[in-house]
């Protein structure tokens, strides 16, 4: 049958409709209008409803009774969300998600440093280190060994993701004028066999973002007591992912490794899969907090960022290009890493770090 434009036009609309309906199309979508940062770091917060069993029911009623004691309940960014939906077959992390300190009402010091020079933070994207690739994302043993050499010799203190959050709740804090944060996506084994004695050498330290499905999947993917060590050594660990997905596709599921849990259709319940699961299963396996996310493909959204502080996550790094300076109105939610690539020279690397 032959369709008219008018069919084709009520078709298309019938479809949007559905899909909409569905949560498909537009699936709760939010902004970050509401992710504030009030001056003088302090919410009003309201006990909304019943808890969960668990860890949150112990969290809620902290906060019950710090509110009936006239106590605020504050949270370094500050932020309280509310709930993770319908993602219900995850009650073990609680209905709730509440990340806060509680303080005395107006009796507590803001821990905020003001600086007249920010310190400034170059975070440097790496993937894997082979002797011989052809790949764009590897580098050599030898070119990571002399870009590691120049920052030791240049006086650039190594932090990790995590050094450099605490930094920017606290308006800079006592970092040095001149940082550098070493990231790795994906966990390939070039990271244990080079980066880990290299970085020893030197001082150094890295954060390792690892997508869930990889490790332990043969080929050059480490396993999880290789992981460990490098947790025992002072790295920092931060998810990828469970399978290295486009987050903002919303499109069926395109991932590396098992696919998501029966269950998991929805765009939502697929976004919360690869955020959430990531983060737990990082955490129980290797007994660490996981605080930050890398991004895979450097994709995102508005929904992908609420999604990214409803699972927990405190910072997020993409790949747009450039240095950090550390206030409190640095925008831990849109970190840039400049990206390590084989053809890169020392004398670029240097144009880089001073930009």
């Amino acid at each position: 049958m032959k369709l008219t434009s008018s069919r084709l036009l009520l078709l298309l609309l019938l479809t949007f409709v559905s899909l909409a309906l569905t949560g498909e199309a537009r699936p709760d979508y939010s902004s970050l209008a509401d992710y504030t940062r009030p001056e003088d770091f302090i919410i009003r917060a309201e006990y909304r409803g019943d808890f969960s069993a668990g860890s949150s029911a112990e969290t809620w009623e902290e906060l019950r009774v710090a509110l009936e004691e006239g106590r605020t309940p504050i949270r370094r960014e500050p932020i309280l969300w509310e709930t993770l939906a319908d993602y219900h077959q995850y009650e073990k992390v609680g209905q709730w998600r509440l990340l806060y300190d509680v303080a005395e009402y107006g009796e507590w010091d803001d821990p905020r440093v003001l600086r007249e020079i920010p310190p400034k933070v170059s975070i440097l994207m790496y993937h894997d280190i082979r002797e011989v690739s052809n790949y764009s994302t590897v580098i050599t043993p030898r070119q990571f060994e002399s870009q590691v050499r120049y920052l030791a010799e240049n006086g650039y203190t190594f932090i990790t993701i995590g050094q450099l959050l605490d930094a920017i709740y606290a308006g800079g804090g006592d970092l040095p004028e001149r940082c550098v944060a070493l990231t790795f996506d994906d966990g390939w084994s070039g990271i244990y066999k080079y980066a880990y004695p290299i970085l020893k050498e030197y001082g150094g330290t890295a954060t390792f973002y690892l997508y869930t499905n990889y490790i332990e999947a043969g080929g050059r993917s480490l396993s999880w007591d290789k992981h460990r060590e490098l947790v025992a050594a002072g790295f920092e660990i931060g998810s990828h992912t469970c399978s290295h997905a486009n987050l903002p596709d919303r499109k069926p599921w395109k991932g590396r490794g098992p696919k998501p849990p029966e269950g998991h259709g929805s765009y939502t319940t697929r976004l919360m899969h690869e955020l959430l699961d990531s983060k737990l299963i990082l955490e129980e396996n290797l007994g660490i907090r996981v605080r930050s996310l890398a991004l895979p493909y450097g994709a995102y959204d508005d929904y992908v960022l609420k999604s990214a502080l409803l699972a927990g996550y405190e910072g997020i790094v993409t790949i747009v290009r450039g240095n950090t300076e550390v206030t409190a109105e640095t925008n831990e939610l849109e970190l840039k890493r400049w990206n390590m690539v084989p053809s890169l020279t020392l004398d670029t690397f240097e144009d880089w770090l001073n930009r």
